[in-house]
């Protein structure tokens, strides 16, 4: 049975390679490097405070000084681009000893420390052995050239009507070490060890910067969030008349 209270040891994962942005974690957004934006939200949670880096870069080493959280310096051999992530997370594991393990990605700067305390209560309320992380994709959506989530067979079925697609953005994951451990020394893999649960992110939660595009558009958003502005629905006058004589109007 879980408890609350369980050890959980939390790993914000970085290389410091990048295919994509480069330098992506030491890259400013809205005045701090990207991956400090999700460890200052993590030493505001109430469970998730047991948090490290996890690079193969001393230059991650002073960072994590001057943020006030662990590092862990993760073999070379394991932080190329072609490294699989399941191979780093079971050497972890295996140097570390915890019982439950939760990954956060620091691509994902905005998901606030109330729901990374809930991903943790879902997760151990759960009998799940892997928590993953995703939002909902609702609209039509095809797979090398196949339909799924629809049948393009008749008429189109409007947005509102189908089943939604799960996508995964990797926001956060939890895992049992154990159950991981057990999974990757039998099977070879670890990430989708046994039984899958998932936590659905929302909102801001979603944004994941990994392209250059992206960091244009999480900068918006950073200085937004921190003016505390919110988007309230305005309408032009004529249209306001309109609602106030007609306030249902869907159909």
């Amino acid at each position: 049975m879980r408890s609350i209270h369980d050890k959980l040891t939390v790993v914000v994962p970085a290389r410091l390679g990048s295919n994509r942005v480069k330098g992506k974690n030491f890259r400013l957004l809205n005045g701090a490097p990207l991956i400090c934006h999700i460890i200052r939200r993590l030493k505001q949670t109430q469970w998730l405070r047991n948090v490290c880096i996890n690079s193969d870069s001393e230059l991650f080493a002073r960072l994590a000084a001057a943020e006030g959280v662990g590092f862990y310096h993760r073999p070379k051999e394991l932080a190329t681009s072609g490294s699989p992530i399941d191979e780093y997370i079971y050497e972890f594991i295996k140097s570390t000893g915890s019982d439950h393990l939760a990954v956060v990605n620091p691509s994902c700067p905005f998901v606030e420390p109330e729901r990374l305390d809930q991903a943790w209560r879902q997760y151990v309320e759960s009998d799940c052995d892997t928590q993953l992380s995703g939002y909902r994709v609702q609209t039509h959506c095809f797979y090398q050239g196949k339909a799924l989530n629809f049948s393009t067979v008749g008429k189109l079925p409007r947005s509102q009507d189908l089943d939604p697609v799960l996508a995964l953005n990797f926001a956060i994951t939890i895992w049992d070490c154990r159950k991981y451990v057990a999974n990757y020394e039998s099977e070879g893999y670890g990430v989708f060890t046994g039984k899958l649960g998932f936590f659905e992110v929302e909102e801001n939660e979603i944004v994941d910067v990994d392209y250059e595009q992206d960091f244009v558009f999480a900068e918006f958003v950073a200085r937004f969030l921190e003016q505390g502005r919110k988007v309230e629905a305005q309408y032009p006058e004529f249209f306001e008349e309109y609602l106030r004589e007609h306030p249902d109007i869907q159909n």
